[in-house]
């Protein structure tokens, strides 16, 4: 019966654990363009998107609702791949593969 104990704690640990190895890829939100356009990672992994423009741009799409705003970070976690875009500017998109 310890052993089964000590074996739940350890899985229970590993579990906690897994988060932990997330990698955050960076991405600039600028003037009209998101910097990379591109992402490939892994199911939970983070994007933290910087506002380093001076227009006002938002992040809709792939499971991603940022409001509107003009400077600051914002870190996501991601669940799905897909497309990403700022709806104030129709041309600004960005994608997210997941291997």
């Amino acid at each position: 019966m310890r052993k089964l104990i000590v074996l739940a704690a350890l899985v229970a640990l590993a579990i906690a654990a897994i988060p932990a190895f997330a990698a955050t890829k960076t991405v600039k939100v600028d003037d009209n363009v998101f910097s990379p356009k591109a992402l490939t990672m892994k199911k939970g992994d983070k994007i933290k998107f910087v506002w380093v423009g001076d227009a006002p741009h938002n992040v809709k799409g792939a499971g991603i609702n940022i409001g509107t705003r003009t400077s600051g970070t914002k870190t996501v976690t991601i669940r799905k791949a897909g497309t990403f875009v700022c709806t104030i500017h129709p041309g600004m998109t960005g994608k997210i593969r997941l291997r």
